[in-house]
């Protein structure tokens, strides 16, 4: 889920601010964010849809994105984009482990890593909800990244 506050595309536009260069484990996981704001109007829209009671309905965006093509878009859109490194596994999950004890909260775990070794992104087996559309990450993130 990506939107004004979010912890995910924040995060690494707020690291190319502060570092040279982004050296990062699993930067082949896919993602299909979704808009923050398309989520709570799919929620309004399922509670006025009797044909939702008992359905399961995946909420995700128009388009699947490698975890580098999320960072690369979050360093472009804040106008701090940086050479991204990807880490082997091993050096992956060493990261996160030491990120797990960073202060002020894990900025990643272990079982972040874990995650991502499964694809984030819709199956096509949810039922659909009439009407819903997703917001492309582009109509939106330039917007809120660009302020910092």
């Amino acid at each position: 889920v990506f939107g004004v506050e979010d912890s995910f595309l924040n995060l690494f536009a707020k690291l190319q601010r502060l570092m040279p260069v982004l050296a990062l484990g699993c930067v082949d996981a896919k993602f299909q964010p979704v808009y923050v704001q398309d989520v709570a109007r799919a929620f309004v829209m399922a509670l006025d849809d009797r044909q939702t009671i008992g359905q399961t309905i995946e909420l995700a965006g128009p388009r699947v994105y490698t975890l580098r093509e999320l960072v690369n878009l979050a360093g472009q859109y804040s106008g701090h984009p940086r050479p991204l490194i990807g880490l082997p596994a091993a050096l992956g999950r060493l990261q996160a482990m030491l990120l797990e004890y960073v202060p002020g909260g894990p900025l990643m775990s272990r079982d972040n890593v874990d995650s991502m070794q499964v694809d984030n992104i819709a199956t096509g087996r949810g039922a659909s909800l009439a009407g819903w559309r997703a917001t492309p990450l582009e109509a939106v993130a330039p917007h809120y990244l660009g302020r910092g």
